[in-house]
């Protein structure tokens, strides 16, 4: 009997993985232009324009779809009820990066679904403390990573706005400028799900790996002479990336 269920978790989370693989890729390629364009700013055609994909779905529909099917086996043979919550978080926080990413912005729609899944893991809490300081301390976290890297790079961290001919830019009114690592107040927003999701620990040790990540891949994209001087790679990409490996591994170490 245990073998037929074990069967079962692991077609069911092959079905769900082709799903969301090539769901991640189609929805990405279909979010609303707005979505991208904070502060009531006009989207540019390249945004707006469906003959041109913001990712390819060749060759990422499989990419995305392979990665999903064998992140939901991992996590379905383990607790199948803890893998529904952490799939939906998990595609979440794939259409988050991509957004940061690409646009150094994170829409506030997908924030707040993020957020919403979060009270999905709440049973995994130990207690409901945990849920307060985890959103307390993913709030924090977040804000004191967002003003350090602000004020050391001497930039306006505020979210994205777009050009006719150069694309994205830094700051509502100002030239085209080096890329900004940061997307505003919906990282913080971010940071307060992360911490309902996986805790108070859990929040920090991923906002703090999200940080390293980001620095070391600057400096190694720096000295392989990949980027402009000044150019920072986006922090909340490498946040979710590194909130995706600790939702999946299920780490227990810190509390979660």
């Amino acid at each position: 009997m245990e073998a037929i269920i074990t069967i079962i978790e692991i077609l069911a989370a092959v079905g769900v993985g082709v799903i969301a693989g090539n769901g991640a890729v189609y929805g990405f390629n279909h979010i609303p232009a707005e979505w991208f364009t904070p502060d009531g700013c006009e989207p540019t055609e390249e945004v707006l324009s469906r003959d041109r994909q913001r990712i390819p779905s060749y060759p990422w529909k499989y990419i995305m779809t392979a990665s999903f099917i064998i992140v939901l086996i991992f996590m379905a043979v383990r607790d199948w009820q803890y893998a529904v919550p952490a799939a939906c978080a998990v595609w979440l926080l794939t259409e988050l990066a991509l957004s940061c990413g690409k646009y150094r912005v994170m829409p506030d729609q997908l924030v707040v679904m993020l957020f919403a899944t979060g009270f999905g893991f709440i049973p995994y809490h130990s207690t409901w403390r945990m849920i307060i300081w985890g959103v307390a301390a993913g709030c924090i976290s977040a804000a004191v990573i967002w003003l350090v890297v602000r004020f050391a790079l001497k930039r306006e961290a505020s979210p994205a706005t777009w050009h006719d001919r150069n694309g994205y830019i830094s700051g509502r009114h100002s030239v085209e400028q080096h890329k900004s690592p940061l997307m505003g107040i919906n990282e913080i927003a971010v940071g307060g799900a992360l911490g309902l999701i996986m805790g108070p620990q859990g929040a920090v040790a991923v906002m703090v790996a999200g940080v390293l990540a980001s620095g070391l891949v600057t400096g190694a994209r720096a000295l392989s002479h990949k980027s402009k001087k000044g150019d920072v790679q986006p922090v909340g990409t490498y946040v979710c990336a590194a909130a995706i490996i600790y939702i999946v591994l299920h780490i227990r170490i810190f509390g979660f």
